[in-house]
């Protein structure tokens, strides 16, 4: 009979021994789980970060090509209007030389 009291004490003893240890595990667990999705977040915001650097760059980059062909356009735009006004006033100076001529004809003709 004491021998039974004494295996009895003995159960419940590691009984609670064993609760005890699955509490601690359950607690550890719950603690690693948190770290882990605290490593997450942070491993999540330092990427988001570096994409938004990145992605920054990249339309400084894309900015700084289109207003350098923006100037290259323009100056382009710049030339051909030069170059056709040029075109123009010479047109006009010879059309205007040949309408001269054309009133010196006439007005020895009518000499």
């Amino acid at each position: 009979m004491l021998r039974r009291c004494d295996l009895e004490n003995k159960t419940q003893a590691l009984q609670v021994q064993l609760d005890f240890q699955k509490s601690l595990h359950e607690k550890e667990i719950t603690e690693v789980k948190r770290r882990h999705e605290v490593r997450r977040e942070e491993t999540e915001i330092v990427r988001q970060v570096e994409n938004e650097r990145q992605l920054s760059e990249v339309l400084q980059k894309l900015r700084g090509d289109q207003s350098e062909q923006i100037k290259q356009y323009r100056g382009q735009l710049e030339r051909n209007f030069h170059t056709k006004l040029e075109n123009a006033m010479l047109a006009a100076a010879k059309d205007s030389d040949f309408a001269s001529a054309a009133k010196e004809e006439a007005a020895e003709a009518k000499v």
